[in-house]
């Protein structure tokens, strides 16, 4: 057994797997985004409602 063969098997293996990663990898820099905003949203939800109790509630009294 040459070493020859056998690096340029591992090498093709590493480009193959890292080919089969590399959308997984996409999605997730895609997802990214997605998840901050959404989470950037959760305390605007939580101050937007508590506001627009506050207005209902001055809106009553």
């Amino acid at each position: 057994m040459r070493a020859g063969p056998v690096l340029t098997l591992l090498v093709v293996l590493v480009i193959l797997s890292g080919l089969m990663m590399a959308p997984v990898i996409l999605s997730a820099l895609m997802m990214a985004p997605v998840i901050l905003s959404a989470l950037m949203m959760v305390p605007v939800k939580v101050t937007v409602e508590a506001t627009g109790q506050c207005s209902e509630r001055r809106a009553r009294a």
